[in-house]
């Protein structure tokens, strides 16, 4: 194992966990965030110069598993979002982090 020192300025996890064809789980991310969301910031991250500094990993339950929208969380600050509408508000989430 080899430590490569990389670690990007903001790390933001999305859940895209999808239990909607299972009506007896609780509610899950999936259905309001996909994976061509997580792919859409990806490609705004890329477009507007942040590649190296931000970071948008998809991920599976993140545990809060809100009545609508889906949960993000973003790292170094520890903070986590739930109600997350597309990709719009997870850039929106990041274009603030990224003014502190």
């Amino acid at each position: 194992m080899k430590e490569v020192g990389y670690r990007p300025e903001i790390h933001i996890f999305v859940c895209t966990n999808d239990r909607a064809n299972d009506p007896e789980l609780k509610n899950s991310c999936g259905p309001e965030i996909t994976h061509d969301t997580v792919k859409r910031v990806k490609k705004w991250i890329l477009d507007s110069g942040f590649k190296g500094r931000v970071q948008c990993t998809r991920t599976g339950c993140l545990g809060m598993c809100p009545e609508d929208g889906g949960t993000a969380m973003i790292y170094p600050s520890n903070k986590t979002f739930i109600g997350v509408h597309g990709a719009e508000d997870i850039i929106d989430l990041l274009k603030t982090e990224l003014k502190k």
